[in-house]
């Protein structure tokens, strides 16, 4: 009485160590965007010449970026595919991070937060 394995169940799915490589950075993009960016806030603040207030409200402007990047990218990847809104999305991030580097003002960083949020979130 020996049962042969369905070829389904006999063979594993595997993963290439790039692929899987890749997409564990793609997904600690949201939490690097808090964690290491949070020792930095006092020099944002005289860099920027502002209060420790408004320079608090980028980190808030980035976890509103990033839940509604969630929201919305969630299910447009679903009707247009995962790649190109991804792809999208790092593009995204990465002008993003960018223009925070070379932002002017805190009102114009606290945009710029939001939008790399909303890419971290993707």
């Amino acid at each position: 009485m020996s049962q042969n394995p369905s070829p389904r169940s006999s063979q594993k799915a595997a993963m290439p160590l790039a692929m899987l490589a890749g997409i564990a950075l793609l997904s600690t993009g949201g939490p690097f965007g808090t964690d290491m960016y949070l020792p930095s806030l006092p020099e944002i603040t005289d860099e920027l010449d502002t209060t420790a207030s408004l320079t608090q409200l980028t980190i808030t402007a980035y976890m509103v970026g990033m839940a509604a990047g969630q929201l919305v990218i969630g299910p447009l990847s679903d009707r247009l595919g995962r790649n190109r809104l991804l792809v999208g999305a790092t593009v995204v991030g990465l002008v993003s991070s960018v223009l925070c580097a070379l932002a002017p003002s805190i009102g114009l960083f606290i945009v710029i937060r939001f939008f790399q949020g909303a890419a971290g979130g993707a």
